[in-house]
């Protein structure tokens, strides 16, 4: 028989209990929990356990740095908001780019709203079953070939976006990119909607085999800097969910690709147009919700940085400037600017002050190390010294 001894809450590693705490628990059970002891309380200030809590609950990319409760503060209320109603919580916002497309009427602007003759189907179906009997006397797939007539699809108004033909369907690789909401976002699901020709032979769906969700941004080259995991997509016109695993941060300035991989249906319209597989979409969903304003990513210093509005009064012109900085970059593109406003770089001196404090702001320092609060704006007055020859 071996005996276990109990182990001591104090000879656990700080970084253990650190770790686990990310893990385990919400903010505001960190909270409540730091009311206990002072150990927890004292690690519930450090920037580690908010770094590990962003790190267990998202996908974050290989940014240099951000600034970690404040991202810890925004992704909790963002995570709660996402679970609004998918119309609301869409974050798309236009086509980006897309990989092919078939006919210019057959285009992925099409995708960005839900189309006329799907909208219909709804309301023709649930109406036809919501009586007494569920068996209407109206053959559901003419119902659907009545509502694509009303929306235009089946004559000369695509309501979707169709790809090029191909002869090797399970090869064939499409993509659809597109531009999400100003600023940084949490993404958490995504859907598709195939699309349905009820108004050519054999009723084809011409739904992709897989899919996958991707994004991508110009600072880390062609490869993405997130992939979801890839789901299997069925063969049929509705509005089909996917979750991802972890929430995924998507930064400003980039595309949110939805891959597409495989093709399931080949168009068959007789002998005399060739039989080709093709994956047309009728509408395409990003779901989540939209972090604070003034978090955004500088793909320069490839950072997430809090911006800080900045008014500059002169003292020589009596007026006043203003300005947006990153927390974390260093005020010397201030000085620069104000230097080549006022003649040439080594004919000018700046120095800045703290309008309230009247301390000199040095150029290598930063909003953060000049201790900037959560939303303070920063006043500074600007002192030009113009040497003359």
């Amino acid at each position: 028989m071996s005996i276990v001894s109990a182990v001591k809450f104090e000879s656990i590693p700080l970084s253990v209990i650190d770790d686990l705490i990310a893990i385990m628990l919400e903010p505001k059970e960190l909270s409540a929990l730091a009311l206990t002891c002072r150990t927890l309380s004292d690690l519930s200030r450090y920037e580690t356990y908010w770094k590990q809590f962003i790190r267990s609950r998202i996908a974050t990319p290989r940014v240099q740095q951000f600034p970690t409760f404040e991202l810890c503060r925004s992704v909790v209320k963002a995570l709660k908001s996402s679970h609004r109603s998918v119309e609301s919580s869409n974050l798309i916002k236009t086509i980006a780019s897309f990989s092919s497309c078939d006919q210019e009427e057959e285009s992925p602007q099409n995708t960005l709203v839900p189309s006329k003759c799907f909208t219909e189907f709804d309301l023709k179906t649930n109406s036809l079953l919501s009586g007494s009997s569920k068996n209407p006397t109206v053959p559901l797939p003419v119902v659907y070939r009545y509502a694509q007539m009303l929306c235009g699809c089946s004559g000369m108004k695509p309501c979707y976006w169709s790809s090029r033909g191909s002869s090797k369907g399970e090869e064939v690789k499409e993509y659809l990119s597109y531009f999400l909401r100003d600023g940084v976002n949490i993404v958490d699901k995504f859907s598709v909607m195939p699309y349905r020709a009820y108004w050519q032979p054999f009723e084809p769906t011409y739904a992709p085999a897989n899919i996958r969700l991707s994004f991508y941004h110009p600072c880390f080259g062609p490869t993405p800097y997130f992939s979801s995991e890839t789901f299997l997509v069925e063969n049929d016109m509705k509005l089909q969910m996917f979750s991802l695993r972890k929430p995924a941060l998507f930064l400003s300035g980039g595309e949110a690709r939805v891959e597409l991989f495989g093709m399931q249906q080949k168009q068959q319209l007789g002998p005399v147009i060739p039989e080709q597989f093709y994956t047309c979409i009728s509408y395409v969903g990003i779901y989540g919700a939209s972090l604070e304003k003034k978090l955004s990513f500088d793909p320069v210093s490839m950072k997430i940085g809090r911006f800080i509005p900045v008014q500059i009064r002169s003292e020589e012109e009596n007026s006043w400037t203003f300005h947006y900085v990153s927390d974390s970059s260093k005020f010397k593109e201030l000085y620069l600017s104000f230097k080549s406003h006022y003649g040439t770089l080594n004919d000018v001196e700046v120095i800045f002050y703290d309008k309230s404090s009247g301390r000199k702001i040095g150029s290598e320092e930063t909003p953060l190390e000049i201790g900037c609060g959560m939303s303070e704006r920063i006043d500074l007055v600007a002192s030009i010294d113009v040497q003359t020859p």
